[in-house]
């Protein structure tokens, strides 16, 4: 149907599970799923983020290897996600609503991919770097808000809402950190700079907010639990003190100040430093709640 190798995999129980380890097992699945659902908006934003860089001749085969790597994830990811699959023990999507959202997610990739893949390989026709900028966001929405329906639903399956709500936001700093640098780059080529201009100014403001409520939540009156181990609070002032100094490189582009090569380099690295660190916390809220 979609030209992914798509499976529907029938699962089968060999031990009798009680309803309260079929909660905790269903609850631990469901983290997972949107775990991983969650990082393919990140992976979709990374992608096109090498593009950028490889149009911009920062470290070429390094971002154009990366491209390819993430595309392959991503689809193997999608895939298992809509279909099921058995080495993850994940069951068929089976809310239709979240199944047509993942579905609508993969006919928006089917454009965006070989115009970030033309792209990435060194092809910069104008059509594709335009068409790679349209397409981003459409895809992006689609899978956020699959993943955003996946954890309003995800009380059905025993996981606690406001942990759900907690993933989600933690999980999204995930693809802001690579939105930054896809944004700040293509501004640097002065490519429709002024609409990244105002997304770059957007999109740093909300992962700013984002971390001081991640970083201040206190379970009890936050929207988001408190980090539930200390290695998920370290993750968390490890990004903050990463962003304190990106963030002025930012604001530099941000004025309309001429941005260097340099910049370019040092905000990619910066952000795949920030990347690092919100993967590490994420892990930690999946592994540390029940």
């Amino acid at each position: 149907m979609f030209g992914l190798k798509f499976t529907m995999v029938a699962a089968v129980a060999t031990i009798a599970l009680t309803p309260a380890q079929a909660n905790t097992s269903n609850a631990s699945i469901q983290k997972e799923r949107m775990d991983l659902a969650g990082k393919e908006r990140m992976l979709i934003q990374r992608i096109v983020k090498s593009s950028c860089l490889v149009m911009s001749n920062i470290d070429t085969e390094h971002y154009a290897v990366s491209a390819i790597k993430d595309t392959n994830t991503f689809e193997a990811t999608l895939a298992d996600l809509i279909s099921g699959s058995t080495e993850r023990n994940w069951p068929p999507e089976e809310n239709s609503r979240t199944l047509a959202q993942l579905q609508d997610t993969y006919v928006k990739w089917k454009v965006l991919r070989p115009a970030a893949l033309q792209v990435s390989h060194g092809d910069l026709m104008s059509f594709a770097v335009s068409q790679i900028i349209t397409e981003t966001d459409t895809t992006v929405t689609a899978m956020d808000t699959a993943v955003t329906g996946m954890a309003n639903l995800s009380h059905n399956t025993g996981v606690d809402p406001k942990i759900s709500k907690t993933l989600n936001a933690a999980g999204k700093q995930r693809m802001l950190s690579q939105k930054l640098a896809k944004e700040f780059c293509f501004l640097h080529n002065d490519v429709s700079a002024e609409l990244h201009r105002e997304l770059l100014i957007e999109t740093a403001a909300t992962f700013e907010k984002n971390l001081n409520k991640l970083l201040n939540a206190d379970t009890v009156s936050s929207e988001f639990i408190a980090p539930p181990t200390p290695q998920t609070e370290r993750h968390l002032e490890n990004a903050k003190r990463i962003w304190q100094d990106l963030f002025p490189i930012m604001q530099h582009a941000i004025n309309g100040k001429k941005t260097t090569q340099h910049d370019l380099e040092n905000v990619a690295h910066m952000s795949d430093e920030l990347l690092s660190e919100m993967i590490a916390a994420v892990n930690e809220y999946v592994a540390g709640t029940t």
